[in-house]
C-alpha cells in the first residue's frame, strides 16, 4: 500500500524538475532581457543628454520615443517573468497540495489496517 502510494507520488512528480529548470532559465533569460534593455536606455539617454541642447524637436521625440519603446518592451518582459514566476509557484503548490492530501488518506488507510489487524487479534 505505501509502495504503490510512493511509486505513483514519484510517477506524478517525475516531470517537476525538468519542468523547474525550464522555467528558471526562461525567467532568467527574461530577466538578462530587461537587464540589457536598461543598458541600452541608460545609453540612449545619455546620448540624449549630451546632445539635447543641439536636437531639433522632431531629433528630441525620436530619442525620447527609443527610450520609451524600449522601456515598453523591457515591462513586457518583467510582466511576463512575473507570469512564469506565479506558474512555477502554483505547478509547486499543487504537487505540494496533492502530496498533503495523499499522505492524509495513506495516515487514514494505515489508522484503518491497524484497527483491523489490532480487533482480529482480539478475536483470535
Amino acid at each position: 500500500m505505501a509502495s504503490a502510494f510512493l511509486a505513483s507520488y514519484l510517477e506524478s512528480i517525475d516531470s517537476v524538475p525538468g519542468e523547474l529548470e525550464r522555467n528558471f532559465n526562461m525567467m532568467f533569460t527574461l530577466d538578462k532581457r530587461v537587464q540589457d534593455l536598461m543598458v541600452e536606455i541608460e545609453t540612449i539617454y545619455s546620448q540624449y543628454m549630451e546632445k539635447a541642447s543641439e536636437l531639433k524637436t522632431s531629433e528630441k521625440a525620436k530619442y525620447l520615443s527609443d527610450i520609451r519603446q524600449k522601456f515598453d518592451k523591457s515591462n513586457t518582459f518583467t510582466d511576463d517573468k512575473v507570469k512564469l514566476a506565479m506558474q512555477t509557484y502554483e505547478m509547486v503548490d499543487k504537487h505540494i497540495r496533492r502530496l498533503d492530501t495523499d499522505l492524509q488518506r495513506l495516515e487514514a488507510k494505515t489508522k484503518e489496517n491497524l484497527e483491523k489487524k489490532s480487533e482480529s487479534r482480539m478475536f483470535c
